[in-house]
């Protein structure tokens, strides 16, 4: 059940073809990802860049910055031997030599120097592993360890000292056999002659302390990468990683004078510096394959970051779609319940956004549409509530009929003219009045069933009633429903000249206005209506009085034309009391030949 569930919810957010919710959650997905995976592809190849860059740049400081310290070290020694020529008495015993040991002034002057030369040491101790100076006489005052032959004149490093007219020299001197092999592969020497009026009474030399290689170029030296430290003649002096990388660090041996190497883009990024003063080289290699382990480490960073990111959006869109299609769903099944004929209890969806208008719209149809159905259920009581009305008010039509033309026959046979026009016109009126239905007839036809029914009034009362037929020949063959006139020229006579002694005037007019419309005017001297009387008449479907013919009322044949026509059409009513009374019958136009 649980299993059903959730591939039932799992469905909805999937089934593209027939849920919005699911075009919406896998459009929203989609083109999110899309962006978030460009963007991440864009982010990731700058990163790159950014990467490799910042470590060339690093590479190259700590490069600059390794030199810059190794040949401050050497100018520290460069002083520390003018401060032993110059500011000690040094110079006095070197130079006069005035002292023969071994008496006590010897002894005493030599260890002068001893110390002086031992607290140097200690002072640089970072810097120098042992200070040294050599006589030209042979004899030595040496603090700390120096690995130079005893005849140390005959060294071509050391005959080159003199050369420099008191100036320091670098020289290097290869480890002897035994010694510790380790990344210094080459000792350091500076060293500087002692000169007397231009001649050489001796040298003195430093040895640079091999800790101090370790500490310059640690900080430079990158996984299965390495630093080099080569002399003047390309000979290495410090490796960082001995017997590893032969074969790549004999290619740029062979060839240092460069700055940075970008075409063995397969193994190293290179970067060379070559001190101007002491024309030592340092090569600093980082293989690409740090860079790119470090690049896996951002690929794999992304990775994760985008299954979270692809995660969240996925989880952001099943919360907007389906906030967004419930109330949709709301609704549809406001639309289902229509559907299965229940309008009420409709559930409004709030929002004033296209779906909240919508719904709004919906209800209100719906209330529109059930009014109508309201009014066509009380359209349809009226209709047969009046056609009981006509049935119970209609007589028997050939009885009547039959006896009326007997009574007419009579009459033209005993030359009773006044008989014979009553008993025609009622025979006329009769053809007319019974079967009141929806039937169309002629204009003509409907003037001439007023004029029979006028002519049989006129025998009833005393007073004379002129009528004035204003009808205009083209309306003639137009159609109208049957029987409209006569209850309101009925109305006019029984109800407007009753309290009128005057001559009473009828004025009866057709006549269109329009293209689309047919206007009957009825228009009498009578007595008028007040307001309240309009609306009794317009309200009243029928008139019980006995003395009418029909029995159909004004207020029935208006109902009677708005339910055939619509509400545009039907009756008016225009009164002035004691003055006239105006009926207007608004009808469409219906051609002669028209099939309705």
């Amino acid at each position: 059940m649980i299993l059903k569930k959730i591939s039932e919810i799992f469905k909805s957010f999937f089934d593209v073809k027939h849920s919005i919710k699911a075009k919406i959650f896998v459009s929203f997905t989609i083109a999110t990802i899309a962006i978030t995976a460009a963007i991440s592809l864009y982010w990731y190849q700058v990163t790159i860049k950014s990467t490799t860059d910042a470590l060339r740049v690093n590479m190259e400081k700590s490069t600059n910055s390794s030199m810059v310290q190794l040949e401050n070290a050497i100018g520290d020694i460069k002083e520390m031997h003018s401060t032993l020529i110059y500011e000690t008495n040094s110079l006095e015993y070197i130079i006069e030599n005035k002292y023969s040991p071994p008496d006590a002034e010897w002894f005493k002057s030599y260890k002068q120097i001893y110390m002086n030369l031992r607290t140097m040491n200690i002072n640089f101790s970072r810097t120098v592993s042992g200070i040294g100076i050599f006589k030209v006489n042979g004899e030595t005052c040496i603090n700390g360890y120096l690995p130079l032959d005893n005849d140390i004149f005959s060294m071509n490093e050391i005959k080159s000292l003199k050369k420099s007219q008191g100036s320091d020299v670098i020289f290097f001197t290869f480890k002897a056999a035994g010694e510790t092999q380790n990344e210094v592969l080459k000792y350091i020497f500076v060293g500087r002659s002692v000169l007397d009026k231009g001649e050489e009474k001796a040298v003195i030399v430093t040895k640079l302390n091999e800790s101090i290689f370790n500490r310059i170029f640690s900080e430079g030296v990158y996984p299965k990468g390495f630093v080099l430290l080569l002399d003047k003649g390309g000979n290495v002096v410090y490796d960082s990683s001995p017997g590893q990388y032969l074969n790549e660090k004999d290619r740029y041996i062979k060839n240092p004078d460069f700055s940075i190497d970008t075409q063995n883009r397969e193994k190293y990024l290179v970067f060379s510096k070559k001190a101007k003063y002491t024309g030592m080289t340092v090569i600093s290699a980082i293989p690409y394959e740090y860079i790119d382990d470090l690049n896996k480490t951002i690929r794999m960073q992304l990775f994760i970051m985008l299954i979270i990111e692809v995660l969240v959006i996925a989880v952001i869109s099943m919360l907007i779609s389906d906030k967004m299609t419930l109330r949709l769903k709301s609704l549809s099944r406001n639309m289902k319940k229509v559907g299965n004929g229940s309008m009420t209890e409709l559930s409004g969806v709030n929002g004033e956004d296209e779906v909240g208008q919508l719904s709004v719209s919906f209800i209100k149809m719906t209330n529109q549409i059930q009014k109508l159905m309201q009014d066509i259920k009380q359209n349809e009581r009226q209709k047969r509530e009046m056609e009981i009305k006509v049935l119970r008010a209609q007589i028997s039509p050939h009885f009547l009929y039959n006896s009326l033309n007997t009574i007419n026959y009579l009459a033209l046979l005993q030359n009773s003219q006044n008989i014979h026009v009553l008993t025609a016109s009622l025979i006329d009126l009769l053809q007319g009045a019974v079967n009141v239905d929806d039937q169309l007839i002629s204009v003509e036809d409907e003037v001439k069933y007023v004029k029979s029914y006028i002519n049989v009034q006129r025998y009833r009362f005393p007073q004379e009633i002129q009528v004035d037929y204003q009808i205009e020949a083209q309306v003639e063959n137009y159609k109208v429903p049957k029987m409209i006139l006569q209850p309101i020229v009925e109305n006019a006579i029984i109800h407007g000249f009753a309290e009128v002694k005057k001559d009473s005037m009828l004025r009866i007019r057709a006549y269109t206005p329009d293209q689309e419309s047919l206007v009957f005017n009825i228009t009498d001297n009578g007595i008028g209506m007040s307001a309240e009387k309009i609306e009794t008449v317009l309200n009243n479907n029928s008139n019980n009085s006995k003395i009418r013919f029909s029995g159909i009322g004004v207020g029935n044949v208006d109902s009677r034309i708005k339910l055939q026509f619509g509400d545009d059409f039907g009756i008016s009513i225009y009164s002035r009391e004691r003055v006239y009374t105006t009926v207007e019958i608004k009808l469409p136009i219906i051609e002669e030949h028209a099939d309705i």
